[in-house]
């Protein structure tokens, strides 16, 4: 199965298909389920039961980190595309305006949420979404937490 120029399913002969229960392991972060509805409708389902988790630790990125990232809007280049050998999108892929990071940026601060050969491209990098949340999650924790304390001194 491959996407067509349109963004819609195709079999190898270029015609229309279906997914039901595909499953994908993007960048090593667990399995992602694809199910297709109809026609262009899809639902994604990631796993995360504690069940299937092991080797859990505290993740410490936090505001201090969070505060360095800078998130910038952006197009996608369609002649790097190209040259990496990056299945084709769709143009409105290209001429869209997107908004988000960029995995080097990310590297300089997070290193760990970043990993190579995203796309199975070697040389180039993707980040870890879900370690981008967490950290936020830390960053509004730690400023709730400095709200709190500020509040107890004025009423102290």
């Amino acid at each position: 199965m491959k996407l067509g120029t349109d963004g819609e399913v195709q079999d190898a002969n270029g015609d229309p298909a279906f997914i039901k229960n595909m499953q994908l392991s993007p960048g090593g972060t667990g399995t992602v389920l694809i199910n297709q509805l109809g026609a262009g409708a899809y639902t994604f389902d990631a796993v995360s039961d504690e069940t299937v988790k092991h080797e859990r630790r505290t993740f410490d990125y936090g505001l201090e980190h969070t505060e360095q990232l800078q998130p910038e809007h952006y197009k996608f280049n369609k002649e790097a595309y190209a040259e990496l050998g990056i299945s084709p999108q769709p143009d409105r892929h290209h001429e869209a305006e997107h908004q988000g990071l960029m995995a080097q940026d990310v590297e300089k601060i997070m290193p760990e949420l970043v990993y190579d050969n995203a796309l199975d491209v070697e040389g180039v990098k993707n980040y870890h979404r879900d370690g981008i949340t967490a950290a936020l999650i830390n960053a509004v924790k730690e400023l709730s937490q400095e709200v709190k304390d500020l509040k107890e001194q004025l009423n102290g």
